[in-house]
């Protein structure tokens, strides 16, 4: 989320909590397939050496995670 947040792409396993919800492939990374398959792993940073990624769309992509949504979430969620 750090890198993602500094506009810089990052790569992923698909089966690693969060990941699916960061990660969107070819738009602010790549994502593995599997969970530790150094291959698919090998392919994914390949992949991503070889793409051109905007670092304005790649930090955009996790404004919404950002602290005062963050505290926004959690207040409506208990009904604050």
């Amino acid at each position: 989320m750090e890198a993602l947040a500094h506009g810089l792409p990052v790569v992923g396993f698909e089966s690693c909590s969060g990941i699916p919800e960061l990660i969107v492939d070819g738009r602010n990374g790549v994502i593995a397939s599997g969970m530790d398959d150094a291959t698919s792993l090998a392919d994914a940073l390949l992949k991503a050496s070889k793409t051109q990624f905007s670092t304005n769309i790649v930090k955009d992509s996790v404004k919404e995670f950002d602290f005062p949504n963050f505290v926004q979430k959690w207040e409506d969620s208990i009904g604050v």
